[in-house]
């Protein structure tokens, strides 16, 4: 989970070049945080609040999302509760549906490979989704997802 801590003395919490944002590691928020309070000669009491509903999974229903999407062309998939488009690096709006005057995809959703193509990012290998959407520790590169 990304996340951040905050102070209302020091803001983000920082000690040298240690810091807390970016992966939410509880352990080491409390260490940074004991260790600025020891370093600036402080007494203090850290109040750590953790949220951690389910309710962060929700997203609007016409998100994108790469969750189960299929790699290829699906007449149906996607159809009933249909994305909304995405938007590419350049700024440019990116349809996930081939158009309705299409020759022989009118309609149909474009599929995880095309979409990755058009963004210049397609290598021939990549998966879809390394299995159980676990990829292998430290890896960035093996999948889709």
């Amino acid at each position: 989970m990304a996340s951040d801590f905050l102070t209302s003395e020091w803001g983000c919490l920082l000690h040298g070049t240690s810091e807390v944002r970016i992966f939410f590691e509880a352990d080491k928020g409390i260490d940074i945080f004991e260790a600025r309070v020891k370093a600036e000669g402080l007494t203090a009491t850290g109040l750590f609040l953790f949220d951690n509903a389910p309710t962060h999974l929700k997203c609007a229903p016409d998100a994108l999302t790469a969750k189960k999407i299929p790699k290829g062309p699906s007449k149906e998939w996607g159809q009933s509760n249909r994305m909304r488009p995405g938007t590419l690096p350049d700024g440019t709006v990116q349809q996930l549906y081939w158009p309705d005057n299409h020759p022989t995809m009118p309609g149909w959703f474009k599929g995880m490979e095309q979409i990755i193509k058009e963004r210049n990012l397609w290598r021939d290998g990549l998966r879809a989704q390394c299995p159980g959407f676990k990829c292998k520790e430290g890896k960035t590169d093996c999948c889709c997802r």
